[in-house]
Parts: C-alpha cells; sequence; structure tokens
C-alpha cells in the first residue's frame, strides 16, 4: 500500500513539572505531535497514524532524569531520531494500544526502517 497523499495533522503533548519530592505539581511543558495520516484513513474506516511526539534537548533531558512525564497512562516515548535541537520520538504503544486497526504491521514496518536508516545513536539507550 502506498502513503502517496498522505495528511499532516498538528497535535499536542503535555506533561506535568513535579516538584524534587514528587508530591506537587509544580509547573507544566507542553510540545508538539505530528501526525502522518495514510491517505486511506476515514471515519468509518480507521487506519494507523504515525504520531511524532517532538521535544528540544532540553526537554527530554528532563525527561530522562524524571522531571516530567510526557507520555502519560504509564508509557514511555522512545527515541526515533534526533539532531542538534530536537529529538522525535514516538509513544511506546503506538502500535498495540488499538491492534484493530489498519495497517498498524505496515505502519510499525515504516516506522522501523526509518529508525534502522538513521545513522545516530540515541541520546538515552536503552
Amino acid at each position: 500500500m502506498s502513503w502517496k497523499g498522505y495528511s499532516v495533522l498538528m497535535r499536542q503533548w503535555d506533561g506535568e513539572l513535579r516538584s524534587p519530592d514528587y508530591q506537587k505539581v509544580v509547573g507544566e511543558e507542553r510540545g508538539p505531535i505530528i501526525v502522518l495520516r495514510n491517505p486511506l484513513w476515514k471515519t468509518n474506516d480507521l487506519y494507523q497514524d504515525i504520531p511524532i511526539y517532538v521535544f528540544t534537548r532540553r526537554q527530554w533531558d528532563d525527561i530522562h532524569s524524571g522531571k516530567y512525564d510526557a507520555a502519560g497512562a504509564g508509557g514511555l516515548i522512545d527515541e526515533l531520531w534526533h539532531n542538534g535541537k530536537y529529538v522525535f520520538g514516538i509513544h511506546s504503544r503506538t502500535f498495540v494500544v488499538n491492534e484493530e486497526l489498519k495497517g498498524r504491521h505496515e505502519t510499525e514496518n515504516i516506522v522501523n526502517q526509518n529508525c534502522a536508516g538513521h545513522p545516530e545513536t540515541h541520546l538515552y539507550p536503552e
């Protein structure tokens, strides 16, 4: 299946900043999610999206030091790739949340192939 004619949607992620003892919310971080939508997607015929979370390098460092959680619901954000200013990630549960979405395995393969083609190592290797 071809993704020719895909669309791009913009969403937002939110993360609560916590005090050093994790007892109080002391602020909030936000950033964009770029959603790549399969061209066959329709409201009554759903296909898997590719939601790409965008973080500044500082935000990414803060997530990994435990200052906040941008994934919510017990998930993690896996790094896809990065450059000097930004880190691009995908929620760890993207391909398991709704297994009934069409194109789920194909979309997961597209993401994995593009990650494998990126030459830089992850900032925080697992």
